[in-house]
């Protein structure tokens, strides 16, 4: 089995219990029956995961 590492760089402080988000890159044009609603109401929020 292939053992995989993912590194996160934060600009502040993250504590225990905080959320991260990650921006994807997903294609802002694919067709809406395909995109995954974001529900984490950030103000800046795209609305979609994809």
């Amino acid at each position: 089995m292939m053992r995989v590492e993912i590194v996160l760089i934060a600009k502040t402080n993250v504590s225990a219990g905080d959320e991260l988000t990650y921006d994807y890159l997903f294609d802002p044009d694919e067709c809406d029956e395909f995109k995954v609603p974001c529900l984490c109401k950030a103000p800046n929020c795209r609305k979609f995961m994809n």
